[in-house]
């Protein structure tokens, strides 16, 4: 018996999480939820994913003050400067200095390069994804410490603290006036009322002689490969041009 594939859509940015969410509400609504037993589970997704949507759109739209866009802008000053150092690097011809670099380049063309041009809530999500590879992973911490990067990327953490916390402040007041939950609560909502529905899915999947649970199961694969196809085929294009940059700075460097 197949099951549903394991979830990941904590590892994509909100846009996505939110368009995977539609999908699996699709497929649901696709179906006679109430003689699957499904009913109260896809009333609590789409409950929650329209939540996760307001929330994003109530930050996005009605709470960029100049505050907020001042921090922002530090932020994307200091990501700027810290790619800018890594591409200097990343031609020069000492193999000590433009490997790492472009080591580094590569992590952050795989999470996306033009996070300053992303949403508050996506470009967050991707420095929040770099700081874990950048404190985690071995290759990446001897990288920064052979660049001596440590301080560029520090003070991309040290803005985006500073930004958090307005933004923070901004979506507490935003959601006292409208009724909306944060962000980052309604994005974990969502995502545990998901987990909760696909799980009831795979379990009686198994129990239950239904082919509708089959071709619940079956859809909504269909959607998770789309997505993991679309998400590899952004990072080997991210990779191919790291590749090809490097190449042709190698070349240079030979002549």
């Amino acid at each position: 018996m197949n099951k549903i594939k394991g979830s990941y859509l904590k590892n994509l940015r909100v846009d996505e999480q939110i368009g995977v969410l539609k999908q699996i509400i699709s497929v649901l609504k696709s179906f006679n939820v109430s003689t699957l037993e499904l009913e109260a589970e896809l009333a609590r997704l789409e409950s929650t994913t329209k939540q996760f949507e307001v929330s994003t759109s109530t930050l996005s739209e009605k709470e960029k003050t100049a505050e907020m866009v001042a921090a922002d802008g530090e932020v994307d000053g200091f990501l700027g400067s810290f790619k800018g150092y890594l591409k200097s690097l990343s031609r020069n011809p000492k193999p000590e200095l433009h490997v790492p670099a472009r080591r580094l380049i590569s992590i952050i063309e795989q999470q996306g390069w033009d996070v300053e041009d992303m949403s508050y809530e996506a470009e967050s999500s991707v420095i929040s994804k770099l700081n874990t590879i950048f404190t985690t992973d071995a290759d990446a911490i001897s990288s920064l410490k052979a660049l001596n990067a440590e301080v560029f990327w520090s003070d991309v953490m040290v803005a985006e603290a500073k930004f958090l916390n307005i933004q923070k402040v901004r979506v507490v007041a935003t959601s006292e006036k409208a009724g909306v939950i944060s962000p980052i609560t309604a994005g974990k909502d969502a995502r545990e009322a998901c987990y909760a529905l696909l799980k009831k899915v795979d379990a009686f999947a198994v129990v239950s002689a239904k082919p509708e649970y089959a071709a619940i199961i079956s859809q909504i694969n269909e959607i998770i490969d789309a997505k993991r196809a679309q998400l590899f085929a952004r990072t080997t294009k991210a990779e191919n041009a790291r590749k090809k940059a490097a190449a042709k700075n190698d070349s240079e460097s030979a002549s």
